[in-house]
């Protein structure tokens, strides 16, 4: 999915702020998704899976960090892709839920963007094993977000996370 570019450079609650105000004005829901996407794609991943981590440090060790991998923008001739950890399409859903029943605050959204909106690098392969689970663009039947584990749709596929 395209995303804001520029957006998860600005401080958490200004990242919130502008999502808040999309949902107040109305804004369609492509564009609150891209801003949506683009909170969750940080200037460093954190979240790697151990077989991109293993390609990453074969044939890009230079993008290794202590604290993750810096983004580099696109990791295609890598073989492996930029994935939300929680789908967009999830995110959305309830937020759009939330500010329905007039319970959508910029300090929810921020403390939500700082610790549940991350993307994950994976290898194509993994992101194959989503798709055929179902789990391309959804998180598995019964995760929530108040008690669920991010990580869940990789656990039901077996993909192993390198974590900083």
């Amino acid at each position: 999915m395209a995303a804001d570019g520029s957006i998860h450079e600005l401080p958490f609650e200004q990242q919130a702020k502008i999502i808040c105000g999309k949902f107040e004005s109305g804004d369609t829901k492509l564009g609150m998704t891209y801003s949506l996407s683009g909170v969750a794609d940080r200037s460093v991943h954190r979240y790697v899976s151990e077989a991109a981590f293993k390609v990453l440090s074969e044939k890009a060790g230079e993008l290794l960090r202590e604290d993750g991998v810096a983004h580099k923008g696109s990791y295609g001739k890598f073989g492996i892709r930029i994935e939300h950890i929680i789908p967009t399409e999830v995110v959305y859903r309830y937020l759009e839920a939330l500010h329905g029943q007039g319970k959508l605050t910029e300090s929810f959204v921020a403390k939500l963007i700082k610790e549940k909106l991350f993307c994950a690098l994976i290898t194509k392969e993994e992101d194959a094993l989503l798709s055929k689970a179902g789990l391309r663009n959804k998180m598995p039947e019964g995760w929530t977000f108040e008690a669920g584990d991010m990580l869940a749709r990789y656990r039901v596929v077996g993909i192993k996370m390198h974590t900083f």
